[in-house]
């Protein structure tokens, strides 16, 4: 359980990357899920430094 903790930054981030992903390759013209893809990326990498200070 701690070694998922600890990669929860790492998730998130590739969870950001597939839904920018899959908006690439959709014909659909609206930015929600670039705001949605972008911000996952962002709130992972913040996971990524705090978890990773915290939980050794």
């Amino acid at each position: 359980m701690k070694n998922l903790v600890k990669n929860l930054g790492i998730i998130v981030i590739l969870i950001g990357v597939i839904i920018l992903a899959i908006k690439t390759l959709s014909p659909s013209l609206s930015n929600t899920p670039l705001a949605i893809g972008g911000g996952l990326i962002v709130l992972g990498l913040i996971l990524q430094i705090v978890l990773g200070r915290y939980i050794e």
